[in-house]
């Protein structure tokens, strides 16, 4: 195998980690914001108290 070779296993590889990492990251972002449980009011007053 040549340095030609090398460089296409090592992009290949590159870009397969690059797609997995930003799956994983999309997932954990979806799995996140669909977790947040908080009641809805309706309010014609804008109240920043918590």
């Amino acid at each position: 195998m040549g340095s030609g070779g090398s460089r296409a296993l090592w992009t290949i590889g590159g870009t397969l980690g690059g797609i997995v990492i930003a799956a994983g990251s999309v997932f954990g972002i979806v799995a996140q914001q669909s977790s947040i449980q908080q009641p809805q009011k309706y309010s014609k007053v804008i109240s920043y108290d918590q």
